[in-house]
């Protein structure tokens, strides 16, 4: 068993692609992680950190870190954890935590914390989706999804503050110039923004929907669906073969959003967070 650390992006998806994508949305975190620092990695702190777990030049599974982010495990086999453990922790005298499927993630946590004051505690149990035909709403608010303009910047940031309130999370980028410029964030307007909604990562083969964010004000409209929706046909027209989402286990509203527009369960991972006590 050999944890086989990458240089950089290009030389670990050279390596992984044909394996990542082999479980787009099972990897899919990972996958979107590695693709996006291709294009950007400035809002991390180095060292970023890249790996393929193999025998004998087999690949069993991929390892991430984009400080100050947690660890990120793709399926991995248990005999592999501990090599894993003993590699990121070559690199890394601490970490926030661990995301990944629940029984890797776990172990990872028991092993990590083992022989220390740390434990661990379970942030969020998430949920992967996907979507191949969508269910248009009915009945349907009134309004439409467009594009964000960069005239609305401020206003996407405030929601986006709004939205890591309400899901508990901190760390999204800003939606200034890229994400907007490349015409990746949303708005369902009816008469003004009534919801926001985000497809900001892909891989070859899944769009993937984040960030929908209705203000308190707006919410009980049906604007969340409809901008789901809405959006998750027009990638599907563009040529994705899938969309695909995260929900929160612990949100039931989010589920009950998506579910009812097309999206069906795929499978389950685990946050879990690291602390001292006092």
């Amino acid at each position: 068993m050999r944890v086989r650390r990458h240089s950089n992006a290009r030389e670990f998806l050279d390596r992984a692609e044909n394996w990542l994508v082999q479980s787009e949305v099972e990897n899919g975190t990972l996958y979107a992680l590695a693709r996006g620092l291709l294009r950007d990695d400035s809002r991390y702190e180095p060292p970023i950190y890249l790996a393929t777990v193999e025998r004998d030049r087999e690949i069993l599974g991929c390892v991430a870190r984009t400080p100050p982010f947690p660890v990120a495990l793709s399926p991995l086999p248990a005999e592999s954890i501990e090599s894993v453990l003993e590699a990121v922790r070559d690199v890394y005298g601490s970490v926030p935590g661990v995301i990944g499927p629940k029984p890797e993630a776990t172990r990872f946590a028991d092993a990590w914390t083992a022989n220390s004051d740390a434990i661990w505690s379970t942030r969020f149990q998430l949920r992967s989706h996907t979507l191949s035909e969508v269910v248009i709403p009915d009945p349907s608010p009134s309004g439409n999804l467009r594009k964000a303009t960069e005239s609305e910047i401020g206003l996407a940031n405030r929601w986006r503050e709004g939205f890591e309130r309400d899901a508990g999370i901190d760390g999204l980028p800003d939606f200034g110039g890229r994400t907007i410029g490349e015409g990746k964030l949303y708005f369902w307007d009816d008469n003004e923004p009534r919801c926001m909604v985000a497809s900001t990562r892909d891989t070859p083969n899944v769009a993937w929907i984040n960030t929908v964010y209705t203000p308190p004000e707006f919410r009980g409209c049906g604007y969340a669906s409809a901008a789901v929706a809405a959006l998750s046909q027009r990638l599907l027209e563009q040529g994705w073969a899938f969309c695909a989402l995260y929900t929160d286990l612990a949100n039931p509203t989010s589920n009950k959003i998506y579910r009812r527009v097309g999206y069906e369960p795929v499978g389950d991972a685990v946050e879990l967070e690291f602390s001292t006590p006092d």
